[in-house]
């Protein structure tokens, strides 16, 4: 598979604008969520890379979120696709919550 000089371009301009945050987000995760919003600021791409492939995705705010469960103790079990959840940002995107 040959990839054009273009997505090259794009994909190093993702990567040196990571490695300006990668140190803040070594030593706590919250900070990727900063590094996302650089990025959709500056109309930069983004990418979603798994073992196989690599993606080219658009941002859309809350750009990073992460949820927990509450704790259930026994006989009580948590639904997960439910409403209870501890969430860092609200489950309604938009640009003020991000």
């Amino acid at each position: 598979v040959s990839i054009s000089y273009q997505s090259m371009r794009r994909w190093q301009r993702y990567l040196r604008q990571l490695e300006l945050s990668l140190e803040r987000i070594k030593k706590q995760f919250t900070f990727a969520r900063e590094a996302l919003i650089w990025n959709w600021r500056l109309h930069l791409p983004s990418f979603l890379h798994s073992e196989q492939q690599t993606y080219q995705i658009s941002l859309a705010p809350p750009f990073l979120n992460y949820c927990y469960l509450p704790l259930a103790l026994p006989p009580e079990v948590h639904d997960p696709f439910g409403e209870q959840k501890l969430c860092a940002l609200g489950l309604q995107a938009n640009t003020t919550n991000s």
